[in-house]
């Protein structure tokens, strides 16, 4: 059977979103980075975005929490973007092939909407029109 549409999530299955690697150029030591995402920016913290918190908005608690941290905790929203590098291996080769056979693609995504046009505006490859 054919495919009629695909269906693509964008982080960690399109791009490769890691938010260690914005926070190793932020954080000097591996230790205490560590410590950053496990306890204070984390993966539970990161949910609130997922469920349409602005980055602002959900930071003001946290900073309240560790106001030594805040600089770190406002990089998230600031420097989003460095927490990317291209695609996951083979998925690009995948999208290409379905896109020759004229498979509908869409792409779902959890990122904000301001990053959402900030992406789409700044990097074709976000929305699948160069890759």
């Amino acid at each position: 059977m054919a495919a009629e549409i695909a269906l693509f999530d964008l982080g960690h299955v399109v791009l490769d979103w890691d938010p260690a690697r914005l926070y190793a150029k932020i954080i000097d030591t591996p230790q205490e980075r560590q410590m950053f995402l496990a306890d204070i920016c984390n993966m539970a913290w990161h949910t609130r975005h997922d469920a349409g918190a602005s980055f602002a908005e959900n930071a003001v608690d946290l900073i309240r929490q560790y106001p030594q941290y805040e600089t770190e905790i406002l990089a998230w929203g600031r420097r989003w973007m460095e927490m990317f590098d291209g695609y996951v291996e083979g998925t690009a080769e995948l999208i290409r092939r379905l896109d020759a056979r004229q498979v509908p693609l869409y792409a779902l995504t959890n990122m904000p909407p301001i990053l959402g046009t900030k992406c789409s505006r700044s990097s074709r490859s976000c929305d699948g029109s160069a890759m």
